[in-house]
């Protein structure tokens, strides 16, 4: 579609989410998985307990009942905070509310009833454990709140990952434009990115270089719930990585209709002058964009949209020699880099029964980039424009 514009694109794009059929996430990984026993005060195991769980944001809905030994499991679980309701006759009815439940987690959850002597409810604040005794992967979740909170240059979420043990940065590819996480010193293209379980490596890098992200795809930071650094024993559903998985969770909409606009700046203007420098070097970093989800029908089908843009202006430095200027071709020694980029996310989701959850999601993104690959002795003559148009849906 090469003569419609940007918005018209972004328009399509949240009506194809709307009407396009639901299709299933594509593996386990995206969900969480709860776990756990139901006893009576002597400790003896109680089987045919109701074990209902109750999504607190989108009232999703998943029940089952203890088996002959009082154990139950509910897997496929979309990852957010619970309520855990545990019944059994002629014993008080347990709640457990604000249960959170994290991507790819699987949490474990003992509880004992009392024999009721009236009709009695008891109501208990939950909080996941800050182990999984269940699980032997290794790895390191970066939760909502850090996602929502933490403070990262250029917005770029993936950084949080060098909060996880053994993580650091690719020098070879750390002002090439990349993420530049790096799994262990290991150059970053031997890790592997998961979108809900579902590959997103760059094809032609084979999953990051000094040339290009290590993810096909470009979204903002505002579509991101939260993500998981595995660094060893992880699923085998994770293919394709040298060193370790980094499986990012969008977020989706809830009951409740909300959104957010922001705008963040970096300007020279707040900088400090370098007192080696002659004045300050260009720099002008802009980043706006809105979000919005709510319900399309309450408890059932929910959206969430957001659209991001990005703004960079900033001055490369070329160190050449004096007597090398007047025969090049491009003399400059300071020379403009500006970027100009916009994203767009869509994602509807669906309960249609207590045992089919089905989503739908799309991103849109445009970037221009002039003079890459440029600084050092590299002069202007030597730099690459970028032009990049990315739609994808699943």
């Amino acid at each position: 579609m090469p003569n419609v514009g940007l918005r018209a694109r972004f328009l399509l794009l949240a009506f194809a989410c709307a009407i396009l059929p639901f299709q299933p996430a594509a593996a386990q990984s995206t969900y969480a998985t709860l776990e756990g026993s139901v006893e009576d005060e002597s400790g003896g195991r109680l089987p045919g307990a109701a074990v209902t769980v109750v999504n607190e944001e989108t009232g999703l809905v998943r029940t089952t009942v203890t088996g002959d030994r009082g154990a139950f499991r509910l897997g496929e679980l979309p990852p957010g905070r619970y309520t855990v309701r545990l019944e059994l006759a002629g014993f008080t009815t347990q709640a457990r509310k604000a249960l959170v439940l994290g991507l790819g987690s699987s949490t474990t959850l003992n509880t004992t009833l009392r024999v009721a002597s009236l009709n009695e409810d008891v109501t208990v604040t939950a909080a996941a454990p800050l182990i999984e005794v269940s699980t032997s992967k290794l790895g390191t979740s970066i939760t909502p709140a850090e996602v929502d909170h933490l403070p990262i240059p250029g917005r770029m979420f993936l950084q949080m990952a060098l909060l996880a043990p053994g993580m650091s940065s690719d020098n070879a590819s750390a002002n090439a434009g990349s993420d530049n996480v790096s799994f262990g010193g290991v150059s970053e293209q031997f890790k592997s990115l998961f979108l809900e379980g579902v590959d997103v490596n760059d094809e032609v890098t084979g999953g990051g270089t000094s040339l290009s992200n290590a993810s096909r795809l470009v979204f903002p930071q505002e579509s991101v719930r939260e993500f998981q650094v595995l660094s060893n024993q992880y699923s085998v559903e994770f293919g394709r990585s040298a060193t370790g998985v980094i499986n990012i969770l969008t977020k989706s909409g809830t009951n409740q209709l909300s959104g957010r606009g922001y705008y963040f700046l970096r300007d020279k203007a707040f900088d400090k002058p370098n007192a080696f420098a002659t004045g300050k070097t260009p720099f002008r970093q802009q980043q706006y964009g809105a979000t919005l989800g709510g319900p399309i029908r309450q408890d059932r089908v929910h959206f969430f949209a957001t659209y991001e843009r990005q703004v960079f202006d900033d001055v490369v430095t070329v160190r050449m020699p004096a007597f090398v200027l007047p025969i090049i071709t491009d003399p400059r020694t300071e020379i403009p880099r500006p970027l100009r980029q916009h994203n767009a996310f869509g994602k509807v989701t669906a309960s249609l029964s207590p045992a089919h959850y089905l989503t739908s999601m799309g991103v849109l993104a445009k970037t221009r980039k002039n003079n890459q690959d440029l600084g050092g002795t590299l002069a202007g003559d030597a730099g690459d424009n970028e032009r990049a148009h990315n739609l994808s849906e699943r």
